[in-house]
């Protein structure tokens, strides 16, 4: 897997996929500005720190819900599908690489018993927000 892995379906991106052996000089994001999330790497300068700050309540209307996992430990497979529920890819996430879902759907399988840290907009009740296909 390269280091950087957008996954698509025509013009739809379902994922992306950060591997853990990325080292970005400088900060750098790979998501679009318009996303949901905002994903990247912060590069913090002892000799300049991150001032003391705080982020203003910008009201905002969010259509769906979008995850990101941390592989902590293990290894996983992810399959994604599309929109039509087509699988189109497989990815292999080892200990550190992060994993993006926007769109379609996803199942994971573990090659060996894994952790994940899983980020994702809420509320959340699974009875009502999540479909199994």
């Amino acid at each position: 897997m390269s280091n950087i892995l957008k996954i698509e379906d025509e013009e739809t991106l379902i994922a992306i996929v950060i591997s853990n052996s990325i080292q970005p000089e400088q900060t750098q994001f790979y998501t679009e500005t318009n996303a949901v999330l905002q994903i990247g790497h912060i590069i913090i300068n002892p000799k300049k720190p991150i001032e003391r700050h705080f982020h203003n309540p910008i009201e905002r209307q969010i259509v769906g819900t979008t995850e990101v996992l941390i592989l902590k430990k293990g290894r996983v497979q992810v399959s994604l599908f599309n929109k039509n529920l087509v699988e189109i890819k497989n990815v292999i996430l080892e200990p550190g690489d992060l994993i993006y879902l926007i769109a379609g759907g996803h199942a994971f399988k573990a090659i060996e018993p894994s952790i994940f840290i899983e980020v994702k907009n809420g509320p959340f009740v699974e009875s009502y927000d999540k479909v199994y296909f």
